[in-house]
């Protein structure tokens, strides 16, 4: 996960600094005052990364669950744990899956289908 956090932050570091900003600026309250630098971090993460991309598609049903799981346990988030376990698992699979595609794809040369 920590390749992707780079990538994000390569790639949308503009929308990171007024998300963080915002954040500084609204310690109580950002959750809502920042709701519109959180969703620009997003759009630009979901354009330019591709391993979020992938992770977003093939782990839709994880990352629904956890979302649900959430709501339901505002209070107390570590009864997620064992379903954040499953998206974890869901995302190193996918990494894992991605990382092979691109050493096949060096492997002919750069040659060939890319990963979506």
């Amino acid at each position: 996960m920590e390749s992707d956090l780079e990538e994000v932050a390569k790639h949308c570091h503009t929308e990171l600094h007024f998300y963080t900003q915002c954040v500084q600026k609204h310690p109580d309250t950002w959750q809502t005052d920042c709701k519109g630098e959180k969703e620009a971090v997003t759009r630009c993460a979901e354009a330019n990364v591709e391993s979020l991309r992938l992770v977003k598609k093939a782990c839709a049903p994880e990352i629904t669950v956890y979302q649900a799981c959430l709501k339901a346990n505002v209070g107390t988030p570590t009864e997620c744990v064992g379903v954040l376990r499953e998206l974890y698992n869901c995302h190193n699979t996918v990494m894992e899956g991605l990382k092979e595609a691109r050493r096949l794809e060096g492997e002919r040369g750069g040659k060939g289908s890319r990963v979506m």
